[in-house]
């Protein structure tokens, strides 16, 4: 007898295609929250470091995940990033960043990530 469907399925399933299996790590928090790390993703040209993490963080698995970073990359032209704003998840900081960005669900979401990550390349 097989348990209750995994309704986040699809989204694991696209992750691990655009990310790469070796990459992902899933894990289920006690808070109802699904929790998606990836791991290494390469920042924007030119920013330091090179590799960063993702945490892609679901409250359901029909709205957009929060995306945030670990660490926090410096810009491309030697500034550090501006609006950082630490964030504990499952015992862990990631870093969360004010910027103009819409997750868009007709996009995949590696074309959303990266639509985020890339406003480390532009300068504040």
């Amino acid at each position: 007898m097989s348990g209750p469907p995994d309704p986040y399925e699809g989204i694991e399933s696209e992750v691990r295609r655009d990310f790469g299996t070796e990459t992902i790590t899933r894990k289920h928090l006690p808070t109802g929250e699904e929790l998606f790390r990836i791991s290494p993703v390469s920042a924007p040209e030119g920013c330091r470091p090179p590799e960063i993490r993702v945490l892609l963080l679901y409250r359901g698995p029909s709205g957009p995940p929060e995306v945030l970073v670990e660490p926090a990359p410096t810009l491309s032209n030697g500034n550090p990033a501006a609006n950082i704003r630490p964030k504990q998840v499952d015992g862990e900081t990631w870093n969360d960043y004010s910027v103009q960005w819409t997750w868009i669900p007709e996009e995949p979401i590696w074309r959303n990530v990266k639509r985020k990550l890339m406003r480390f390349a532009s300068p504040t």
